[in-house]
């Protein structure tokens, strides 16, 4: 549809943050609406914004059209605001699926290192891998204590990993959760249909 009132568009730095502000994601959004004499309507297709973008064409304002958007974009800001955190909370809502697929992977990815260390351990300690040469008249007591204290460190290891899991499962799950978007806005581009110019100058 081609433009038919002044209209507004808003570029926003979007960040999603999670448990203890952990910031998960990060992105540039666009938003905007038409922007009435007597009000603000958000136009929520992005499609829609970025052909009516694609279509304009840079001008340099008078004073007269540039003092009229400013106190139209003011009237209406709480609006415009509205108009900008809809927009995070519907990319949020379209991310949260692939958050949880990304903490997922991350969970097991962890789960599968911590695995593998338990059974290089488990091999270790096994009876045939252990060194048999401290029967051999070779080896004095200190070398025979270190080699047991190397053992008992292998089994205090093996005994961690299980608790291990749980917490580097609880903490990727932790920053994961409570999924927050905060929304800063940070350029905004006005359009004018120039079917509209003198009547907005007027």
């Amino acid at each position: 549809n081609e433009l038919a009132t002044p209209s507004v568009l808003v570029w926003s730095r979007l960040v999603i943050t999670g448990g203890d502000h952990h910031r998960l994601h990060e992105e540039i959004t666009i938003s905007g609406g038409e922007l009435k004499h007597f009000g603000y309507s958000r136009i929520p297709q992005i499609g829609r914004l970025q052909g009516l973008l694609d279509k304009a064409v840079a001008i340099e304002p008078n004073a007269d059209l540039l003092e009229i958007l400013t106190e139209r974009f003011e009237k209406q800001e709480d609006s415009i605001r509205a108009a900008i955190n809809a927009r995070s909370k519907d990319r949020l809502r379209f991310l949260e699926n692939t958050l949880v697929r990304r903490r997922d992977s991350e969970i097991a990815d962890l789960m599968n290192i911590l695995s593998e260390l338990e059974r290089n351990v488990r091999n270790e300690l096994k009876v045939d891998a252990l060194p048999k040469q401290m029967a051999l008249p070779g080896f004095d007591s200190e070398e025979r204590n270190q080699i047991r204290k190397d053992i008992e460190a292998l089994r205090l290891r093996l005994e961690r990993i299980p608790e291990e899991k749980k917490l580097e499962k609880a903490a990727i799950e932790k920053r994961y959760a409570g999924l927050t978007d905060r929304t800063f806005p940070v350029a905004v581009v006005f359009l004018v249909p120039d079917s509209h110019m003198g009547e907005v100058i007027s």
